[in-house]
């Protein structure tokens, strides 16, 4: 899942800057927080062996989880303060359920491949 990972990173970093160009500030920065969790779950695979090694009280499996609930609580968290900025209710609301939706279904797809190995 880390080319899937790096193409969503990719993908979100390309809006973002579209809409800076295009003169729609106030909609480049509510994408942003979307790249928490693919990049949560790039850091995670990459440092859970060392915290657990590190630490020592917990196994590399859970320092993944405990970091990707935490890069999904503040995608979430960020996701709904940087909305405000969005002037349209309808489209705030669009973006809100639509961009938590993602971060929740993406956070449960990488947890359940990364357990199921």
């Amino acid at each position: 899942m880390t080319f899937e990972c790096w193409s969503i990173i990719i993908i979100v970093c390309a809006i973002c800057v579209i809409e800076v160009r295009t003169g729609r500030n106030n909609y480049a920065l509510p994408v942003i927080p979307i790249v928490i969790v693919p990049a949560a779950h790039l850091l995670g695979m990459a440092f859970s062996t060392r915290l657990s090694r590190l630490v020592g009280a917990l196994r590399p499996m859970q320092w993944y989880l405990i970091l990707m609930v935490v890069a999904l609580a503040l995608a979430c968290g960020l996701i709904a303060l940087l909305s405000q900025a969005i002037l349209s209710k309808r489209t705030r609301n669009a973006h809100l359920i639509l961009g938590i939706g993602f971060s929740v279904i993406l956070a449960l797809i990488l947890i359940l491949d990364t357990i199921s190995l």
